[in-house]
């Protein structure tokens, strides 16, 4: 028998062992980096309130708490959500929630949205109703900051086929890109059992990106390239949406 996840497989998928088992080694010092480099460049204060929307298990937002901020983080997977709570001084502002129906009871002069968590819904006046709800949160003179990848490099450097050894399982993860999705399947075996899941994001460019933050809008006053906050180019790893109202 074969358990196959299509519909919102952010739903499902992030919310089981086997995602947290397939990406156990994910840098934390790099998410470390990333936020002192962005507080420090943008010089947040430590009385900023900051948001960070699909915060995942907190392992950014974290950090901000660490250094004075007051956090607020929600995240679509319970699971998620659980572990940011149990690591943080504050566990009442971590929250369950889908970013379609954002409700956080203040406004915040800092929102994130990090390490590709946008694009995947399958009709775009969605992803656009997520970028108007983060907006409606945001303080005027607030700064929104979006981490997507850079489709251009995505595109060079993807890798068609692999197998991922894991704790729990092997995984062969196939990925492909078409006119609209970023897809990776993952097939793993547990118990004789065949479980396949998919993630797919929207196959946007930095330029489509920037056009739906206008729409809504923000103001995209610069966008970086990687995590040390280069400058953006067509060979850049990330493409990181510095935004203002």
């Amino acid at each position: 028998m074969v358990k196959v996840k299509r519909t919102n497989w952010f739903e499902d998928w992030f919310n089981t062992q086997y995602y947290h088992d397939l990406y156990r080694h994910r840098d934390d010092s790099e998410a470390s980096d990333f936020v002192c480099a962005l507080k420090n460049r943008f010089q947040w204060n430590a009385r900023d309130a900051v948001l960070d929307v699909c915060c995942g298990n907190g392992r950014h937002a974290l950090n901000f708490e660490k250094m004075g901020m007051e956090t607020w983080g929600v995240d679509l997977s319970e699971e998620n959500i659980a572990t940011a709570k149990s690591n943080s001084q504050f566990p009442d502002r971590w929250d369950v929630q889908d970013v379609r129906s954002l409700n956080v009871p203040i406004q915040f002069d800092v929102i994130l949205n990090l390490f590709t968590s946008f694009g995947y819904f399958e009709d775009d006046r969605e992803h656009e109703l997520m970028l108007d709800n983060i907006r409606r949160h945001l303080q005027p003179g607030g700064c929104f900051v979006m981490d997507f990848f850079n489709l251009d490099y995505v595109r060079g450097v993807m890798v068609p086929s692999e197998i991922q050894e894991g704790v729990l399982a092997n995984y062969r993860i196939t990925r492909s890109i078409d006119s609209n999705w970023v897809r990776k399947e993952i097939c793993f075996e547990v118990d004789g059992e065949r479980m396949v899941f998919e993630e797919k994001v929207r196959a946007l460019s930095h330029l489509e990106i920037s056009q739906m933050l206008e729409r809504v809008g923000f103001e995209v006053i610069e966008i970086l390239g990687d995590y040390q906050l280069s400058p953006f180019h067509a060979n850049s790893p990330r493409s990181i949406f510095i935004c203002k109202l």
